[in-house]
């Protein structure tokens, strides 16, 4: 499997808060009424991706954090496509 490195955005709340680089997440697609009125049900993006690295220098200010995460060259555009068309929210995977 080719992976890449991509750079994603999330609100500080949409993460959890002690997760860490390293870890295993699931991403969700949320709805967002500040893009779209037409808000479904939440969706499972990508499941069990790797946690590179997180920047959490806007965290304080309510703002997003900045994540790298490691992502199967043929789920870019998936995953480029769902930031684009609502929220973004980090779930940890447990075990």
């Amino acid at each position: 499997m080719l992976t890449s490195a991509v750079p994603i955005s999330v609100h500080a709340s949409d993460l959890p808060g002690n997760v860490s680089s390293g870890e295993i997440v699931n991403l969700y697609q949320v709805g967002d009424s500040t893009i779209t009125q037409n808000l479904g049900p939440p969706t499972l993006i990508l499941s069990h991706v790797f946690l590179l690295s997180i920047d959490k220098k806007g965290e304080n200010l309510g703002g997003d954090i900045s994540l790298t995460i490691s992502v199967d060259h043929k789920e870019i555009l998936t995953l480029l496509e769902a930031t684009s068309q609502g929220r973004i929210v980090v779930v940890r995977v447990n075990g």
